[in-house]
């Protein structure tokens, strides 16, 4: 009997190994070698079975997520925005202001045709110069409720407004006066009485205009200079 018959037949007299056979070339197991360590580690990842392992690993679970509900609670508001859905968050002014809300629809009549003085700010939401100069903006239609009509077009909304009147950067303010076809633009301080001297020095060449009989491109009709 060869070694590996004899081999064969001890493991079929072991009565716990009844059905086993001897592989006939035992095969020697390496050890792993340097370099080799690397490769099983990530193929085999360790588990992790300790409780502190897995409350970490819920941890970092929870965190991630909510940085993903932040990061989509972003893109949320952006869109909002893009879509006009943030119109009363970014607006500058709001109705109880005596800031008349000038669009592309109501442009011609709230200021090409009226007989008085206009004074317009196109500007821009999100623009930090535009919002410094807003609650001046507010004061200054306060002080010239019924006498000059002071008003701001949004160019987000109403750009195209703008256009004629080759508006770039934002705040600008141009007095539409004597001429409404060809406004003055407005380079004094950013400040309420600074705005006021400026309206009213408007009105008064209005005034002189009419009574030397000169008025180039005015109204036709539409109610005073109030608003």
């Amino acid at each position: 009997m060869g070694a590996n018959q004899e081999m064969q037949h001890l493991f079929l007299e072991a009565g716990d190994h009844e059905g086993c056979v001897a592989p006939s070339h035992p095969r020697r197991i390496e050890p792993l070698e340097a370099g080799h360590n690397e490769g099983f580690a990530a193929a085999y990842p360790p588990r992790i079975t300790s409780r502190s392992g897995i409350a970490l690993m819920v941890a970092t679970l929870l965190i991630a997520s909510v940085f993903v509900i932040g990061w989509r609670q972003s893109d949320k508001d952006i869109l909002e925005h893009e879509g006009g859905n943030d119109v009363v968050e970014l607006a500058m002014f709001n109705p109880s202001d005596d800031v008349v809300e000038l669009t592309s629809g109501n442009f011609g009549h709230e200021v090409l045709h009226t007989d008085g003085v206009v004074l317009v700010v196109f500007c821009a939401p999100w623009s930090g110069h535009c919002k410094s100069l807003a609650p001046e903006w507010k004061d200054a239609a306060s002080a010239l409720k019924g006498v000059v009509k002071v008003g701001s077009v949004d160019m987000d909304a109403h750009g195209q407004v703008g256009g004629p009147y080759n508006v770039r950067g934002f705040p600008n303010i141009k007095i539409f006066g004597v001429n409404k076809n060809s406004p003055q633009d407005y380079n004094g301080a950013r400040r309420a009485q600074g705005i006021v001297d400026a309206a009213l020095k408007a009105v008064k060449d209005l005034v002189n205009s009419r009574t030397s009989g000169n008025t180039a491109g005015g109204g036709g009709g539409g109610g005073g200079g109030g608003g």
